[in-house]
């Protein structure tokens, strides 16, 4: 693998020179490839060892330059690749605290450069991890809290760029989650509301972006599913007697 014979050549700088900076991100980076790779191929234990060590390696920068925007960015991945291996593995814990802490460097780096777009756009991506895991362990409340706030950084983000075509798909796509948890607790109509929202985003790409039909080949149908049992839910609730007190 071509990633691993580069980890070699990273391994053997650092023994000529352990402590220079450059080569211990270029080994932190190219850990994380490692373990996508890894990953990727299933090997999820060798993946979660893989993204650790390049966590350490991080940490380690981090101790001689706590500030270091690009540091901590890195710092972040490293600490979602983790949860993403933990929740794969079963460990919904585990990737919630991963990404937490990913979560709680994203709202750092936001608060010194608010106006920085792709900034906006990582602390949403955290949101939706922890919104995930949240609902996957139950917690409906805390997944539509976090949810929310991620749709809030995509709203901004479209104020800025009204156009940009896959930040619309994310905005349709944390619709959907809202919509979803919306539902599992009882909140039909705002579920549905959701839930259209998300079409009308949906329809709106299709109309101007038809050269990405993988982007529409599976979530209209799946949305259009929702919207249906939601409408039938929702008739059901008002067609059923008023309980006696």
């Amino acid at each position: 693998m071509s990633y691993e014979k580069s980890l070699g050549v990273r391994r053997r700088l650092l023994d000529l020179d352990p402590g220079r900076p450059e080569w211990l991100r270029d080994l932190s980076v190219n850990l994380i490839k490692v373990g996508d790779v890894q990953s990727a191929r299933g090997d999820l234990s060798g993946a979660q060892s893989s993204y650790e060590e390049s966590l350490g390696v991080m940490r380690r920068l981090l101790e001689r330059d706590p500030d270091r925007p690009e540091w901590l960015r890195d710092l972040s991945v490293s600490l979602d690749r983790i949860g993403n291996v933990q929740g794969s593995r079963g460990d919904l814990s585990g990737a919630q605290s991963s990404y937490e802490e990913s979560l709680g460097v994203r709202r750092r780096l936001l608060e010194r450069d608010p106006d920085r777009l792709e900034r906006l756009r990582d602390l949403s991506v955290s949101l939706n991890k922890i919104g995930d895991v949240q609902s996957a362990r139950g917690d409906l409340s805390g997944a539509q809290s976090s949810y929310e706030e991620s749709l809030g950084m995509r709203r901004r983000l479209l104020d800025r760029d009204p156009g940009r075509p896959e930040w619309l798909r994310d905005l349709a796509l944390i619709l959907a989650r809202i919509g979803k948890v919306e539902s599992e607790q009882g909140e039909l109509a705002k579920a549905l509301g959701a839930y259209q929202e998300a079409q009308d985003v949906i329809r709106n790409l299709q109309g101007r972006f038809s050269e990405h039909p993988a982007w529409f080949r599976d979530f209209p149908t799946q949305l259009a599913g929702l919207i249906g049992e939601a409408e039938k839910a929702l008739r059901v609730d008002s067609s059923e007697p008023p309980r006696e007190s």
